[in-house]
């Protein structure tokens, strides 16, 4: 009986390969609809998360089904790719020089990062910023003003200390002066970090900002992150 069941589990190349491939044109279209989300400055067409502007559906609006449609396509692609890891363990016959060429890759990876720790911060940071940039929708979706310019100032220290390799705990807006003017930077991205530092200051002290105070707040965040990407300390 567990002889059968376990024949009907196995998968053979051919379907192994099928889903293969299926994996990689939905993993191409993700990265296409990451770039259209992107070209077309459609990340905020859904200010909340995982619903759109609190429905399970998009408003028939171009950024919002932009945005909507990558958000959904990402899911399929999780849903893919973990059902081809299951296939590859199920495949027969068994690739283990494969799986062994995989474990050596990720040996080799983990042992790079042990020896860059500029690298490895690098990509820690850019997963906080993810994370960050989705709280943020979420926080001015609820109008949480207190949190939202919080996590702001997090960001841009997080950023800033990766990129000039300081602790994110020593950024404060005396670093335009003291350190991003002195490298060149443009004077436009200066600006902008001058504004969305004194943003953050005088939240503590004023009134609570508007939805859409912060939802365009958002926007010049991501602008100014992106080209902090660029300096070379």
């Amino acid at each position: 009986m567990f002889a059968r069941i376990s024949d009907r589990l196995d998968i053979d190349e051919r379907r192994f390969a099928i889903v293969a491939w299926v994996a990689l044109v939905a993993l191409g279209l993700i990265v296409l609809t990451g770039a259209a989300v992107r070209l077309t400055d459609s990340g905020l067409g859904c200010p909340t998360w995982p619903r759109c502007y609190g429905k399970v559906l998009p408003p028939l609006q171009t950024h919002a089904l932009i945005e909507f449609g990558n958000r959904a396509l990402s899911g399929l692609v999780g849903v893919v790719t973990g059902v081809v890891a299951i296939a590859a363990c199920m495949r027969r016959p068994f690739r283990r020089d494969l799986a062994w060429l995989a474990l050596l890759f990720q040996r080799r990876r983990k042992e790079r990062l042990d020896k860059n720790p500029r690298l490895r911060r690098q990509l820690q940071v850019a997963q906080i910023i993810r994370n960050g940039l989705k709280q943020l929708r979420e926080y001015a979706a609820a109008n949480q003003s207190a949190e939202f310019f919080s996590a702001v100032f997090h960001l841009l220290q997080e950023q800033l200390g990766e990129r000039l390799d300081m602790p994110a705990s020593a950024i404060t807006e005396s670093i335009i002066d003291e350190r991003l003017r002195p490298l060149g930077v443009d004077e436009n991205t200066l600006a902008l970090l001058t504004e969305l530092f004194q943003a953050c200051n005088q939240a503590r002290y004023a009134h609570e900002s508007t939805n859409e105070e912060m939802v365009s707040l958002i926007s010049k965040t991501e602008t100014a992150l992106e080209e902090l990407k660029k300096i070379k300390a």
